[in-house]
């Protein structure tokens, strides 16, 4: 058991020093993208709904009303788009290993908007760097559990395999291909755990108090933050290749 542990433990510093070497590649654009995050993004209209609608401490499960409202805001908008994606960063950014329940808030608010909203927003999400930072949010510095570890990795899978033949994403399926080649290992698709697909219409705002419908996903009480191992992504040898 221990030497498993161990192994696992080793997980988080290989994505980390991969994707350290990943980012001295793209240094330049990198900073591109870092000055486009600057700022406090639950300063705009729609940062505002993203906080409410992955505020744990609020919620006991997701607010689809809110959700949907938050893809219509960023769908009728010019700034919704780019406002909705710094949003969803820093959420993921400053929660990542301190409050798992509102990472997997955020996460499902991500999913839900790249189903349900214009190639805007979705162009944004699936940019490389984007991605390569998603990657990440689950290395050793920010110490995510499994289960976050597992949902980030099949949110990237998924975009990669939905996205395969359209070339404006793809960022995403680069990056995807890109860390299988170097031995990760994603998780097998549940259907079961991914958010609805809603056309998007105008939806009716429902306050975080209102109980939830019976057919919204509940997730498990998890820990605000935890030490547990991680999966074993990658292969060792393999990424000291890298």
């Amino acid at each position: 058991m221990e030497n498993v542990q161990g192994k696992m433990s080793n997980v988080q510093e290989q994505v980390s020093n991969a994707m350290e070497r990943m980012g001295e590649a793209a240094q330049s654009v990198g900073q591109k993208v870092s000055d486009f995050f600057q700022g406090n993004p639950f300063d705009t209209p729609v940062g505002r709904k993203i906080e409410l609608a992955t505020d744990a401490t609020r919620l006991a499960t997701e607010n689809w009303g809110l959700n949907m409202e938050i893809c219509d805001f960023i769908n009728s908008t010019n700034e919704g788009p780019r406002d909705a994606v710094k949003a969803i960063k820093k959420r993921l950014q400053t929660q990542m290993g301190k409050n798992n329940a509102t990472v997997m808030y955020t996460l499902t608010v991500l999913e839900t908007c790249v189903k349900n909203c214009d190639e805007r927003f979705t162009t944004l999400v699936c940019h490389k760097e984007f991605v390569a930072d998603m990657i990440r949010l689950i290395s050793v510095k920010y110490d995510a559990p499994q289960i976050v570890q597992e949902r980030v990795l099949a949110l990237v899978q998924s975009w990669a395999d939905a996205f395969r033949d359209n070339p404006t994403f793809s960022g995403v399926v680069e990056m995807y291909d890109e860390l299988k080649s170097k031995g990760v290992e994603f998780p097998a698709t549940n259907l079961d755990s991914m958010a609805p697909i809603i056309t998007p219409k105008q939806t009716v705002f429902v306050p975080s108090s209102q109980t939830a419908p019976p057919q919204q996903q509940q997730f498990p009480n998890y820990p605000i933050s935890s030490s547990q191992p991680t999966l074993q992504l990658l292969v060792q040898d393999q990424m000291a290749k890298l």
